[in-house]
């Protein structure tokens, strides 16, 4: 088997520094048809997994974070990635992504709200039957600076919803409607948070 850590390793992203690979190998699947990395900051943690899969399957990347666009479209193109370029909280641009992934990896603008509000139009809409959402960078969550003034409580932060639901709560939020709540929590087969960095999200 391949050993991600050290494909890591070789391209320019934080994913190793973070401890975040062997995670990754754990739960990713074998063989992936459709693949989004959500943040492609220099477009090293893309590369990372469509090395791992040999560029097996399409390699999607939503590469604006913080209004800027890190990468171009046109080098992302030569890596043989497809890019949407947009905004990864604008549920209207989000509705125009039309793909379903085997895997979404969310390591975007870390900011609480928009952690959330991506991970419910997402999860409910573009991951596949079995596949896997990731979110990143959860350890954010635990500095105000993250919540811009949007989010009011801690609650309300995804890595404390996720606890939450892990002791048998619900997922409601400030952002997550009681509808909202009980719809993703009949799609979710299981949730393994790390270190309150990463979270992943396995859809039934």
């Amino acid at each position: 088997m391949k050993d991600l850590v050290e494909i890591a390793s070789r391209y320019p992203t934080d994913k190793n520094e973070h401890g975040y690979m062997p995670y990754y190998q754990k739960h990713l699947p074998e063989t992936v048809g459709s693949f989004l990395e959500i943040g492609v900051w220099k477009g090293g943690g893309i590369n990372s997994f469509k090395e791992y899969y040999d560029s097996k399957g399409e390699f999607h990347v939503i590469n604006y974070v913080y209004g800027k666009e890190i990468i171009s479209v046109e080098e992302l193109k030569k890596m043989g990635i497809i890019a949407h370029a947009g905004e990864q909280a604008d549920i209207e641009f989000l509705k125009t992504v039309p793909c379903k992934y085997d895997v979404i990896s969310e390591d975007g603008s870390h900011h609480s709200d928009e952690q959330v509000i991506t991970f419910k139009h997402l999860f409910i809409n573009n991951v596949k039957s079995g596949g896997l959402y990731v979110v990143e960078d959860t350890h954010c969550c635990f500095d105000e600076f993250w919540w811009r003034g949007i989010v009011t409580k801690f609650d309300d932060t995804i890595i404390a919803i996720f606890k939450n639901y892990l002791e048998g709560g619900s997922l409601e939020s400030q952002f997550i409607t009681k509808e909202e709540s009980d719809l993703l929590m009949s799609l979710i087969a299981e949730v393994n948070i790390y270190n309150d960095q990463i979270i992943f999200i396995k859809k039934k």
